[in-house]
């Protein structure tokens, strides 16, 4: 196909993706229209501005001797917004970074170049997926990537807007739909999106935003799942020199949506939540991706090195969804996995937009409460109960040296009226041997936060013995601070607390880089 006709085709199918997007307008909700409005107001807002700023005053405290890498956050920083609907998973990536060098701080903030950049671009989105008019943005979608139209960027149509990972000497953006992308962190700071990764064309299949690393044999297990074609879910092990060395797919009985996954020392466990697609949504008006009681829940533990799918065991569990899995491990023939688990989760309910009304009131309304499930694989038997009562809680972080083996603390973001869709008030310390709250940091001045990254001191002496390191919020002043906290003794004074250029919005998943995985970078 030669260029006049490429970019005539371009044109042409931009212009259709328009028309349908007013006419999907004419006929949205109110109550889809107050879910958008959430997520693009208050700190949920985006920022128009990319800053790089060296040298940023301290406002509190001082940082520690031994803190020297970065710290990324990624997150929803929609550059243009769909008439037909916007979701809060649907806007452009952009990573906020805080480098720190010999107690000198810089922060930089800047968008993952994916194809969405391309001025002729359309992709519809979770907030677009409704009503009849999505069916045939879905068409045109999948027509210009059938021919090739998103030239710059090939097989990356994502946003690239949910976590981070560091494997095999490189960085990457992820977004759960698409393909990983490259970025570099520079000496300085600066990020620089390289562009998508598919490992030497060996990656065959969607990257979820959560694969799991195994500090000891640095392999990567990660999966991908899709909504339409083919099997809905596969799995890869890459090796730590980063190839991919196992491939295949995993039967399902429907396409979920599976955010999450985890690991212990010999197995791969797979969360088969009933957030289903249903097409059905397509004709009656409402969300084509949604919470299906009657589908059921069930946990898939497959032993990590096994050749294909065959002995995957999967063991039926309380209805339930998950994004987020805190860690799993081995005891004898019992596998321990715990994570934030809700009963419900619709997808286009989070911020109070659309209702079902086949529902009751509570089975409308996503909060994750600390949760374990024991899996016995040799006797088939499951015991799971909710660990820990009064606050609602996401994002957990661990100290990742220790993914897929038995650790004792979490840090827990916390809320007590909901937190995904509203920010979190605090974190919180959570003892997994002793199952009680061991530690708690509330922010000051009614402070607001996400995830808090941990990262363990230098030739730290316990699990806890370390840094907590996120964003905070202040509404009253639109601002926000990089802060660190004492992981191990959670005392609400910041150990460090610096004042940022401009406010940093409520986003996903944050990494800290250490000075010599920077150093490192391929």
């Amino acid at each position: 196909m030669n260029k006049i006709v490429k970019l005539l085709l371009s044109v042409f199918f931009f212009t259709l993706y328009k028309i349908l997007d007013v006419f999907q307008y004419l006929f949205r909700s109110a109550r889809s229209i107050k879910n958008q409005e959430k997520f693009l107001s208050n700190n949920f807002a985006p920022v128009h501005n990319e800053f790089f700023r060296q040298g940023l005053l301290i406002a509190e405290g001082r940082i520690p001797s031994d803190l020297n890498g970065e710290l990324v956050r990624n997150g929803p920083n929609p550059r243009k917004v769909a008439l037909g609907g916007y979701h809060w998973f649907d806007g452009d990536g952009m990573l906020h970074g805080v480098r720190i060098k010999d107690g000198s701080v810089s922060y930089v903030n800047r968008y993952v170049k994916t194809s969405r950049f391309e001025p002729l671009f359309f992709h519809a989105g979770v907030g677009e997926l409704w009503g009849i008019f999505a069916i045939l943005k879905v068409i045109l979608t999948i027509f210009a990537e059938k021919f090739g139209l998103h030239k710059d960027f090939k097989d990356q149509t994502g946003s690239a807007n949910t976590a981070l990972v560091f494997h095999a000497k490189k960085f990457f953006a992820l977004v759960e739909s698409h393909k990983p992308t490259l970025v570099k962190i520079l000496e300085d700071g600066e990020l620089e999106t390289i562009g998508v990764y598919s490992y030497n064309g060996n990656l065959k299949h969607n990257f979820t935003a959560h694969p799991k690393i195994d500090a000891n044999t640095g392999e990567m297990m990660t999966f991908g799942y899709k909504f339409i074609g083919g099997a809905f879910l596969t799995y890869s092990v890459i090796s730590k020199e980063g190839e991919v060395v196992r491939t295949f797919p995993i039967p399902l009985k429907r396409p979920v949506m599976m955010h999450d996954m985890a690991i212990t020392t010999n197995y791969s466990i797979f969360f088969d939540f009933p957030v289903v697609f249903d097409q059905r949504g397509f004709l009656k008006n409402r969300s084509t991706v949604t919470f299906d009681k009657e589908y059921g829940s069930r946990i898939g533990i497959l032993p990590r090195h096994a050749p294909d799918a065959s002995t995957i065991r999967w063991f039926t569990v309380d209805t339930c969804y998950m994004f987020h899995s805190v860690n799993a491990w081995e005891e004898g023939d019992v596998v321990v996995i715990s994570g934030c688990r809700s009963h419900t989760f619709q997808i286009s309910n989070l911020g109070g937009g659309w209702i079902d009304s086949k529902l009751s009131p509570e089975d409308n309304v996503y909060k994750a409460v600390l949760y374990e499930w024991r899996i016995n694989t040799k006797t088939g038997e499951v015991e799971e109960h909710q660990i820990l009562a009064d606050y609602f809680v996401e994002f957990p972080t661990i100290d990742y040296n220790l993914t897929g083996v038995k650790n004792q603390f979490c840090y827990l973001p916390y809320s007590t009226v909901s937190g995904l869709d509203t920010g979190f008030e605090g974190v919180i310390k959570y003892d997994l041997f002793s199952r009680r709250v061991v530690g708690m940091i509330k922010y000051p001045r009614n402070g607001l936060s996400g995830e808090a990254v941990f990262v363990p001191r230098e030739n730290a002496k316990t699990e806890d013995d370390g840094y907590l390191l996120t964003f905070v919020y202040y509404e009253q002043s639109d601002s926000s601070q990089f802060v660190v906290m004492d992981a191990k003794t959670m005392s609400n004074k910041f150990l460090t607390a610096v004042d940022l250029p401009q406010r940093v919005p409520f986003g996903f998943h944050g990494l800290w880089v250490s000075e010599q995985d920077l150093a490192s970078q391929q």
